[in-house]
């Protein structure tokens, strides 16, 4: 989910309204109090039970702000559960004030096959969503299995493209049968990831494979976009076969594992997690896989545990599950690990997880779903696992959420966004017995005292995608921008300037948080306060562009200098300047999100 149409990773940067301070890469959390979960399912889903409170079937999740309403919506793979032939249809949940509601006629039924998009009958077992031709509008890619003698609409991977709104009103997602080729043969897939690998700022597809079951004439498959949301075949070309051979490939994911500016390829297969680490071309080679941990691995995922800027990763093991926390590279150029392990209440089969911070404290917790992808069963229990934040060598601790065990058993997938928009992320559960919404029942921040931008001006920059409303929710929409062809350090910055209206004028505390990425190393950023009694900018903090998540913030000093008195205003400037002669065509610079936060 965490992909973006430019292929890249998003990244958080915090900083406050007071003179220049350093960003510190590993700071303290916040002190939070742990938050318990209610069960709003009843107000909040609206759908025919079969399709929703009692849904029995197997579902996968991807998640994102389909229309641009600054609501999350939710788009669900569904098939008979487990390793199974039995399709089903898909369903979309739009998000409409806070209640997802399936609007699966309305906005996913078109296709140019004959069919019925979402409603067509398929066997998907996995869904991501992306900008597959930066049109600034999220895309989904489906990834389905065991499609032996159906037709290539029916057995292969489907690409909905996202049509986008005429005149205020959306139009819904397009099956488009030609974007994706047809292979060799039908696939097993049961995994697919979308992220950057060529360098060119457009999401390619790897597709796990696991025809050890029902063999086919291939293995994993590696599609890259040609740049306009078509994909071809370039598996054996691009990766060794070491790589591409899954004895039962369930996961996988696209991201820069050794912070080298290049996405890798990282998945599990056969109880193993290996990682295939790109040359800097978008090729890789047999020299350069590595594997990461050679356990009983069912799923895992990645993201930063500790806030040291690096990606960790979660497994979830038949025994006790792992987490992974990176240690930087070695002398071979790969990223090196130490293994520790969550509580002994994670022992057991799992499959899905997910990395959020649930408690706002500014570190990442743990969800684990209990359903494995090959060993039926719903008598499993799921947990949710609370990062301690006592960095580097963050501990997890399981706490009641509010969420009984007999209503967090069985559960195939996670859904972890805001549903209700009060700034707190809530979590939709899809069980074997049906799918529950579950809010988040937090206290202290909540969007109360938040305050996004009214207006923004491109101080300079080539414009490449998205519009304000692209910068309202952290959903993957995007607000891109280039300084042409090259870059050079002698250069002036891209440069975009944020516009906000504060409640009063004379807030306690400010902060503002900008959320941001690029697909290329070397950048460097700077933010600056208008203040208002010099009449000049101050700049607060300064950072260094990565393509992965990390945490940088700071809080100190009095806002007053920098908010408009009598009105309110507050003016805030990001700027991404080249600091080394290395860059990627077409260089591009996203912002995803936005707003300020008031004390």
């Amino acid at each position: 989910m965490n992909t973006t149409g430019y292929g890249m990773t998003l990244r958080r940067v915090y900083f406050a309204a007071a003179g220049l301070a350093v960003l510190a890469m590993c700071s303290s959390a916040l002190p939070q109090s742990w938050p318990e979960f209610g069960d709003e399912t009843a107000e909040r889903l609206v759908s025919s039970t079969e399709l929703g409170a009692t849904d029995p079937e197997e579902k996968d999740y991807a998640w994102g702000d389909f229309d641009k309403d600054g609501d999350i919506d939710l788009a669900v793979a569904r098939k008979q559960p487990a390793t199974s032939t039995g399709r089903r249809r898909n369903v979309l949940f739009m998000n409409e004030d806070g209640v997802l509601v399936d609007r699966t006629e309305e906005y996913a039924t078109a296709a140019d096959d004959g069919g019925q998009g979402f409603l067509d009958l398929t066997n998907d077992r996995d869904i991501v969503a992306t900008d597959v031709d930066g049109d600034g509008w999220l895309d989904l890619v489906t990834a389905p299995t065991y499609g032996q003698g159906l037709p290539k609409t029916i057995s292969h991977p489907r690409v909905y493209m996202n049509q986008g709104a005429t005149d205020g009103q959306w139009n819904g997602f397009l099956y488009e049968e030609a974007r994706f080729p047809e292979l060799p043969s039908w696939p097993n897939f049961c995994g697919v990831a979308a992220g950057d690998v060529t360098g060119d700022g457009f999401p390619d597809l790897y597709f796990t494979d696991y025809d050890t079951l029902q063999p086919n004439t291939f293995d994993d498959r590696l599609m890259i976009n040609l740049g306009n949301g078509f994909f071809i075949d370039q598996s054996t070309a691009r990766m060794p076969n070491i790589f591409l051979d899954s004895g039962f490939g369930i996961h996988v994911v696209i991201e820069d594992l050794n912070n080298d500016g290049w996405n890798d390829v990282i998945k599990n297969e056969a109880g193993s997690v290996r990682v295939a680490y790109n040359l800097g071309d978008g090729f890789f080679d047999s020299g350069n896989v590595d594997s990461i941990y050679g356990g009983s691995a069912y799923f895992f995922n990645t993201g930063d545990l500790n806030n040291d800027g690096l990606l960790d990763i979660v497994i979830s093991d038949d025994g006790i599950d792992v987490y992974q926390l990176n240690q930087g590279n070695g002398d071979d150029g790969f990223a090196n690990f130490i293994n520790l392990q969550f509580p002994e209440s994670t022992n057991g089969f799992g499959g899905n997880s997910i990395i959020a911070d649930l408690d706002q404290d500014g570190f990442n917790d743990v969800l684990i779903a209990d359903f494995d992808v090959d060993v039926d069963g719903c008598d499993r229990i799921s947990d949710i696992l609370r990062n301690n934040a006592d960095a580097p060598f963050v501990a997890f601790t399981a706490p009641a959420t509010g969420i009984p065990n007999n209503l967090f058993n069985g559960v195939h997938d996670l859904g972890v966004f805001d549903v209700n928009g009060d700034c707190w992320l809530d979590v939709v559960v899809g069980r074997c017995a049906g799918t529950t919404i579950w809010i988040n029942q937090g206290d202290g921040t909540d969007c109360s005292n938040i305050i996004t931008p009214n207006d923004f001006d491109p101080f300079r920059g080539f414009h490449l995608s998205g519009d304000l409303g692209d910068v309202l929710a952290s959903d993957d929409n995007d607000l891109c921008y280039n300084p042409g062809i090259t870059i050079f350090p002698t250069e002036a910055p891209v440069t975009l300037d944020f516009f906000g209206t504060l409640p009063n004028d004379s807030p306690a505390s400010l902060d503002v948080t900008i959320e941001s990425s690029a697909n290329t190393v070397g950048l460097g950023l700077t933010f600056s306060f208008w203040n208002y009694n010099t009449n000049s900018w101050d700049v607060v903090g300064t950072d260094t562009q990565s393509l992965n998540d990390d945490t940088a913030r700071t809080f100190a000093g009095n806002p007053a200098d920098h908010v408009e008195p009598g009105t309110g205003s507050v003016k805030t400037r990001y700027e991404v300047r080249q600091v080394s002669f290395i860059f990627v065509f077409p260089w591009a610079d996203c912002v995803d999100h936005v707003f300020w936060t008031i004390g």
